[in-house]
């Protein structure tokens, strides 16, 4: 049916605007200034932050391991930042832990102190004092699970503190911790179980672990380390066809993460066809950079003693090429009673 047009049309719904209240002029100033204010009351000054400019230096890192000018630009900073998380990948023989070890020792040499946590344990401590290290002033651990490297990590925190207030001299001095590494290292789970696949539980605990060192050493002039293996993903055709261990949590917690890829094997200096390989050539690249410029990259050569800057690559000497006798290992001449 037809509704006959009487010629009267039909009052449209309007929605009732807000009223505005005249109140009087403030400027912006003075309202940011008054609520910067009351925040502060509010929050006794605990956690609030007002920058004074772009470059402002309070939320720059404290400290830093300062370390060669060559590595000083790829990575677009004076070295590893204390207070934030730092990852270093790659594939085997690429150069990862040379790297860990020179970290370790720039930061004896500015008077910090290093904490090892060796979950492969199978670190070479004769290669690492033929580097440099000073391996009598290094604190070792070695932890069974990611949750127990939490669990030694608070230790090391609360160790600091204690130190720094009975002390005084000692001051805020910077202290380095290097996880090796995170692919090697199972979660608690993974342990109890005679089998099964742990990856989504190995995830979940780096996941907590990486919330849980970022909180510790925040405020503190520690610099967290550690490094990391790749696996390469099945039926992935285009794009890059690797990708490092631990899910998506070392990814976006880490404020630098720097990959080694070898790129070669080189023979001592004065070296002919035929002699034996004594170092490698190393890529490095920061794939993400949270205190420089990111996706920068240099070539390195690598030998026994280190990374080659000022000096000519060395043959390997005879102590490390050398099988080192373990305790408990019998001698030739000794017989079983």
């Amino acid at each position: 049916m037809v509704t006959p047009n009487t010629g009267k049309e039909r009052k449209r719904f309007k929605p009732k605007t807000a009223e505005v209240v005249e109140t009087k002029t403030v400027s912006d100033d003075d309202f940011f200034d008054s609520v910067v204010a009351e925040a502060k009351r509010i929050s006794d000054g605990e956690g609030l932050f007002v920058p004074e400019s772009a470059s402002d230096s309070a939320l720059r890192p404290t400290a830093w391991v300062k370390l060669h000018p060559e590595f000083q630009k790829v990575l677009c900073s004076d070295g590893i930042p204390c207070g934030l998380i730092t990852e270093v990948f790659g594939p085997p023989d690429a150069g990862k832990t040379s790297f860990l070890c020179d970290i370790m020792r720039q930061m004896q040499l500015q008077g910090g102190i290093v904490f090892l946590f060796l979950s492969e344990r199978k670190f070479d401590l004769k290669r690492a004092e033929y580097m440099g290290v000073d391996i009598r002033r290094l604190i070792i651990r070695h932890p069974k699970t990611i949750e127990q490297v939490g669990e030694y990590l608070h230790d090391v925190v609360q160790s600091i503190k204690s130190a720094q207030k009975k002390n005084k001299k000692i001051g805020n001095r910077p202290a380095l911790v290097v996880w090796d590494s995170l692919g090697a290292t199972p979660c608690a789970k993974e342990l109890d179980e005679r089998r099964g696949d742990f990856a989504a539980d190995q995830a979940a605990a780096i996941t907590v672990l990486m919330r849980r060192t970022q909180g510790l050493i925040a405020d503190n002039a520690i610099a967290f380390v550690m490094s990391n293996q790749i696996s390469t993903k099945i039926g992935v055709t285009f794009g890059k066809k690797t990708q490092a261990k631990g899910g998506y949590a070392p990814k976006y917690y880490s404020a630098i993460r720097i990959e080694f890829t070898q790129i070669g094997k080189i023979r001592a200096a004065g070296g002919k066809a035929g002699d034996p390989w004594c170092g490698i050539k190393t890529k490095m690249e920061t794939v993400k950079n949270h205190v420089g410029t990111p996706f920068q990259s240099g070539e390195f050569v690598l030998d026994a003693k280190g990374f080659v800057f000022d000096r000519e690559v060395e043959p390997i000497p005879e102590f490390l090429s050398l099988p080192s006798k373990t305790v408990g290992a019998l001698d030739e001449e000794e017989e079983f009673e």
